[in-house]
């Protein structure tokens, strides 16, 4: 991309919950081109998803154990939501 300049501040990306990696690894993808090394933080990471991110506050085997996290801002039904 032309006229693109390489961020000189460093770039911390926060999210929620780092459950797959999948929103990590797209906007790490998007951002490449002018940001050499981004950092990531989550409030919580599922440890058994394909990203590690650089900081986190609660690590946990979302998958094998079966969990949901549940946050004060979302819906209270979202996981039937999300499920069904």
């Amino acid at each position: 991309m032309t006229g693109v300049q390489t961020c000189a501040l460093p770039i911390l990306v926060v999210d929620d919950v780092c459950d797959g990696g999948e929103t990590f690894h797209k906007i790490n993808d998007e951002i490449k081109e002018f940001c050499d090394v981004p950092k990531f933080a989550s409030l919580w990471w599922n440890n058994e998803c394909d990203f590690t991110p650089h900081f986190f506050a609660r690590e946990v085997a979302k998958d094998s154990e079966n969990l949901w996290i549940h946050f004060p801002w979302e819906f209270e039904n979202t996981q039937e939501y999300i499920t069904d």
